[in-house]
């Protein structure tokens, strides 16, 4: 009887890890996790606003506010020391006006357009991703801050890589690992999701970490995020003077 009752549990056993999670169940785990495609589709537009908080500025506090609206425009107002920078993606280009460089609106180059696009996507980039023109690939787990977590490689159509982390448990997603530039070198950057909270039938992540080189540089903490409100497509487009 034992000897039966072990040949179960190994066969039980072995059907269980036998079966290797595949990429199109991440992200359809993922989705369900942050409330399912449906949810997601109704969300036209949101607000969202908190304080950011620098630590490679002796942590000097700045407030937040960012707008995003379908199909992929945004505007982050950021203010500093009695100052509003502002900057906005149209849909094709990133623009910033910075009042520390003047009042006239300053055009983006196409990297710096490309890490606001990924932004101004309301849904995130994984969802409807082949639509999209990216490609993505399942490359094994790795460890989030002492969770285990997916990774996936996800390449966008423009040629930019990201790898996105994804909780083995929750199926949230965790960090998104990625390279900038500063002052004219490759940096590799961290932005780690945390606290998320429901709003308007999905999670959403209410406290956004950026690292580098292991060292938390900034800091989001976000204190609200309204869903669907109205917003001007004007907001989103280059001022005209």
């Amino acid at each position: 009887m034992h000897r039966m009752l072990l040949a179960v549990v190994m066969i039980v056993v072995s059907a269980m890890t036998s079966h290797a999670i595949t990429l199109d169940e991440i992200i359809a785990k993922n989705i369900e996790a942050k409330g399912g495609m449906t949810a997601m589709k109704a969300l036209k537009s949101m607000r969202t606003t908190g304080t950011m908080t620098m630590s490679m500025m002796g942590g000097m506090e700045m407030k937040i506010k960012q707008m995003i609206k379908r199909s992929n425009l945004m505007r982050a107002e950021t203010e500093v020391q009695g100052m509003n920078i502002v900057i906005g993606y149209d849909g094709q280009k990133a623009w910033m006006i910075n009042p520390m460089m003047g009042s006239e609106p300053q055009i983006m180059d196409e990297a710096q357009s490309a890490e606001y696009a990924m932004q101004a996507d309301i849904d995130g980039e994984l969802v409807d991703w082949k639509t999209k023109g990216h490609t993505a690939e399942y490359v094994g787990t790795g460890d989030v801050d002492g969770s285990t977590a997916y990774k996936v490689k996800l390449t966008t159509k423009k040629g930019e890589v990201r790898m996105y982390f994804i909780d083995a448990v929750t199926f949230l997603d965790l960090k998104v690992e990625s390279k900038t530039e500063q002052m004219g070198q490759p940096v590799d950057v961290e932005v780690v999701m945390s606290n998320y909270q429901e709003v308007a039938g999905l999670q959403m992540p209410h406290q956004i970490d950026t690292r580098s080189g292991g060292q938390t540089m900034m800091s989001l903490t976000i204190d609200k995020i309204e869903p669907n409100v109205t917003l001007e497509d004007s907001l989103f487009t280059v001022p005209k003077n």
